[in-house]
């Protein structure tokens, strides 16, 4: 598997003793060779695999919410207005980069819940209610009239 990153960039993917390696290569001189790259925030493993990227995308949209709620009391806000603070905060951060990542994301509702990006959702619609991990997702995000992020995605696709 071949990624052209930039006109002078190039990372092949190859297996030596059973494991997978990114050999980053520029022209035809061999650069480095790493398990994962990062590139532009997206993570690129040698297994292609975008866990990685899908946890530090994850860790930014949590460190922006806190950081609103440092500043702001969601519960006090209206539903519509804390929905459309996450929508224009933290929703981009969550989706960026969703054109490479999310062809090969969960793409089932039930697996999709189990997803780095949407536990970030979940969190906001629990912390807006002050609930605990027991209630429903799907009661939680129907409070709010919110829908998984995947909707948003396939919108888009």
């Amino acid at each position: 598997m071949k990624f052209l990153l930039t006109s002078l960039l190039l990372v092949t993917v190859y297996v030596k003793n059973n494991h997978n390696f990114l050999c980053i290569v520029e022209g035809s001189e061999i650069i480095d060779i790493v398990q994962n790259y990062t590139y532009l925030g997206t993570c690129i493993s040698s297994s292609g695999n975008f866990t990685l990227s899908l946890e530090h995308l994850q860790q930014k949209a949590l460190h922006a919410f806190f950081g609103l709620r440092r500043h702001t009391d969601f519960n006090k806000l209206k539903p519509s207005l804390a929905c459309k603070i996450f929508d224009s905060m933290i929703s981009p951060i969550l989706n960026y980069n969703c054109e490479v990542w999310g062809t090969f994301a969960k793409s089932d509702f039930n697996s999709w819940d189990s997803s780095e990006i949407e536990k970030t959702h979940l969190q906001f619609c629990r912390r807006y209610f002050e609930v605990h991990n027991k209630p429903s997702n799907i009661a939680c995000r129907a409070e709010l009239g919110k829908f998984p992020l995947i909707i948003d995605r396939k919108k888009d696709t």
